[in-house]
């Protein structure tokens, strides 16, 4: 009995410190767990500090790119407001003296007539050209730094009427090409400021007469697109444009001939600064070879209608004022 009682306490004594070595070992395991988390902890606070030094340091970097971009912007809006200016000035005192000019060949051509000889007549009549060409140029210039400068209030356009102004400017070029002018029946109303709607079509007809067939025939149109805006487009029966040409059109001082043509390649860019000002786009289209071209922009269609279509579509960012 007595080795039976020796035995039991020997076996609980051996499992009591069995218990006890595993506790102490589950103890030191979950100490080294620990140990090991809070090391991966401190290694994670260090990389994400330097990640938020890192942040901070781009941060910092970005606001002073921001602050140098935002006074660069200053300084170039200063200088295009300086050279626009300038443009007028220049352009504007140019003006009178060639007047003068024109005046003076005009009147010894007319004077002369029947005295000169040849030669003579000939240099008056390249200064006479030369001059017209001048004063166009002078003329675009001037419309170039008012479109930037201008502050405008759109109004519904009469188009009938614009493009019969824009016929009675071109009639020397109709004439002299025997060009072809079709117009459709009625127009469709939109918002617009006439004397510069005035000088995109006076652009986009005079380029398809001059890039045209020989004869030229030109279709003046307008589509209704429903999202607010009409597209008014010139279809010419030219050669056509390649694609990689399309690309530059609308570009500053930029000539779209693929023959030997005239022009002096502010007119397309004054197309698009007119017509992005009134809160449209430009665009060319051409499948080419002989195909011919079609020059389009688009305008705010000024009916009731499309008016609240454009506004629930732009939200508060209406381009212009449709009330």
């Amino acid at each position: 009995k007595h080795y039976e009682q020796y035995h039991h306490l020997q076996y609980d004594i051996l499992n009591e410190a069995a218990n006890g070595r595993l506790r102490n070992m589950e103890i030191a395991f979950r100490a080294e767990t620990s140990r090991q988390e809070l090391q991966g902890y401190r290694q994670k606070t260090a990389a994400l500090k330097e990640e938020i030094a890192e942040r901070k340091k781009i941060e910092n970097d970005l606001r002073e790119a921001n602050q140098h971009l935002r006074q660069e912007i200053k300084e170039r809006e200063h200088l295009i407001s300086d050279l626009d200016s300038f443009s007028y000035m220049v352009a504007h005192d140019l003006k009178n003296p060639l007047q003068v000019v024109l005046f003076g060949s005009q009147m010894l051509l007319e004077t002369l007539e029947g005295t000169l000889d040849e030669e003579s007549t000939v240099s008056l009549q390249n200064i006479l050209q030369m001059g017209h060409k001048m004063r166009a140029i002078i003329d675009e210039l001037l419309i170039l730094a008012s479109v930037r400068q201008q502050e405008i209030t759109l109004q519904p356009l009469e188009m009938s009427g614009v493009i019969e102004d824009v016929k009675a400017r071109l009639i020397p070029l109709i004439e002299e090409t025997n060009a072809e002018i079709i117009l459709p029946e009625k127009w469709p109303v939109a918002l617009g400021h006439s004397p510069w709607i005035e000088e995109v079509w006076t652009n986009y007809i005079s380029n398809g007469i001059k890039y045209g067939g020989k004869p030229p025939r030109i279709e003046l149109g307008a589509t209704l697109q429903g999202d607010g805006y009409i597209r008014f487009w010139v279809r010419d029966n030219g050669l056509g444009l390649r694609e990689e040409t399309k690309s530059r059109l609308f570009g500053a001082f930029k000539r779209f001939s693929q023959v030997q043509a005239t022009g002096h390649g502010l007119g397309l860019s004054i197309v698009k600064r007119i017509v992005e000002k009134l809160g449209g786009e430009v665009k060319a289209e051409s499948e080419g070879n002989g195909k011919g071209s079609v020059f389009s922009f688009t305008l705010i269609d000024a009916t009731p209608f499309a008016a609240s279509q454009l506004k629930a579509g732009f939200g508060e960012q209406v381009p212009t004022n449709l009330e």
